[in-house]
């Protein structure tokens, strides 16, 4: 069987979120199969994300805890080798799918698609940057990071923000895809032509970013290889967010944030 979907869902240490995952997943217009990752919390939290994950017929792969790209490339190497499908999403637990029909995507196999993804406080986070606009943008949240310098930093995201906001705004009224630069990482479909595109050994994402900067790792990896990138708003998701940050023992977010912006602007800086 050719499954339309394959959900690769990394976790941890948040049962609830996944039960309710499942809840939300069945409302997708697609065959599909799930594939848990787990994220080692504590050996509770892992017998029971393994008993949530036989409840509902999906499969369970538990890994040490190494980060986002090193979970979700265990779960990508595992559906390789044990399905046959049209897309991956990798996806977090805390989101519900409001619409996602395969119909919408289905001549998108060499592309890497992002859905409308808003916030339960009406934030929208599609697409993450809308336009690549020769580095300036991530140049400024660069210089911000390295320098301190919040000017810099508040000034890229702010400049981002507004050109977020006009291009969802214009797709959304026309209903039209639109090809962006790159997508949020909360709720991302691999086609099966571009995620073998993407792929070293199995791996798409880079293993050296525990967390964060993953958006500007794919864009650039996917545009150096040829592979396009599109925002679908009539796919549509809402995102609950942090789920697993919250869990999180003593985890500073802003020094992990800066280490992984670091790392990824300067891996690809030489790089147009």
């Amino acid at each position: 069987m050719k499954y339309d979907f394959i959900f690769c869902v990394l976790c941890y240490g948040n049962t609830k979120d996944l039960e309710s995952y499942f809840q939300n997943v069945k409302k997708i217009k697609g065959s599909y199969k799930v594939i848990v990752v787990d994220s080692f919390y504590s050996d509770e939290v892992r017998e029971e994300m393994c008993r949530i994950a036989e409840a509902n017929s999906a499969d369970f792969i538990p890994v040490p805890n190494k980060g986002y790209g090193a979970g979700n490339n265990a779960g990508i190497k595992y559906a390789k080798e044990h399905y046959d499908f049209k897309f991956l999403a990798v996806t977090n637990s805390d989101i519900d799918f409001l619409s996602f029909d395969i119909n919408e995507i289905s001549d998108m196999e060499d592309n890497i698609v992002g859905p409308s993804i808003v916030t339960i406080n009406g934030k929208k986070q599609n697409p993450y940057r809308p336009y690549y606009l020769g580095n300036i943008i991530e140049l400024l949240e660069y210089w911000g990071f390295k320098y301190n310098s919040k000017l810099c930093l508040y000034a890229g995201v702010a400049v981002n923000k507004l050109l977020r906001e006009a291009f969802a705004w214009w797709h959304e009224k026309s209903g039209t895809r639109g090809r962006t630069y790159s997508l949020h990482g909360s709720c991302v479909i691999f086609g099966n032509a571009a995620l073998e595109m993407l792929m070293d050994e199995y791996r798409v994402f880079d293993e050296n970013i525990f967390m964060f900067c993953e958006e500007m790792d794919i864009a650039r990896k996917a545009r150096q290889r040829g592979i396009k990138l599109y925002y679908v708003p009539k796919l549509r998701i809402r995102h609950f967010e942090d789920g697993s940050i919250n869990l999180a023992k003593k985890f500073d977010e802003h020094s992990e944030e800066r280490k992984s912006y670091l790392y990824c602007y300067e891996k690809w800086s030489s790089h147009n």
